[in-house]
């Protein structure tokens, strides 16, 4: 027999998958609109730009691809996250094998720890 505590659970659980799911996708349009934007750029830039504007331009690449980077990072634990799902280990801490708090999950869905073990691995 199923209990309310499981009950509330597992809505928690299905509620974030969901919003994963939906994560994902706004993710990857990002990355791709990003990318379109960058073709654009890069076809429409012309060498008649001064020493500022190069330095003006390179720093904003530069940016471009931290932004880029931290993207494709969130989607990877956003991707991590929905294989969890998939195999029926979501929201069970990947160090300890507990269950992660439903607060936790609600707050950072695509998190694969609890508090203790993720305190514990930053620390370490």
């Amino acid at each position: 027999m199923t209990t309310t505590a499981e009950t509330q659970r597992s809505y928690v659980l299905e509620a974030s998958a969901r919003e994963l799911a939906d994560h994902r996708a706004e993710l990857r349009s990002t990355l791709d609109r990003r990318r379109r934007d960058a073709e654009t750029a890069s076809t429409s830039a012309t060498d008649g730009h001064g020493e500022t504007e190069h330095l003006a331009i390179a720093e904003q690449l530069d940016n471009d691809a931290r932004l880029d980077a931290m993207t494709r990072a969130a989607l990877a634990d956003v991707e991590a996250a929905l294989r969890r799902v998939e195999l029926g280990t979501y929201g069970i801490c990947v160090e300890c094998g507990e269950q992660i708090p439903e607060e936790r999950l609600e707050l950072l869905p695509a998190t694969p720890m609890c508090i203790r073990c993720q305190t514990r691995v930053e620390q370490a």
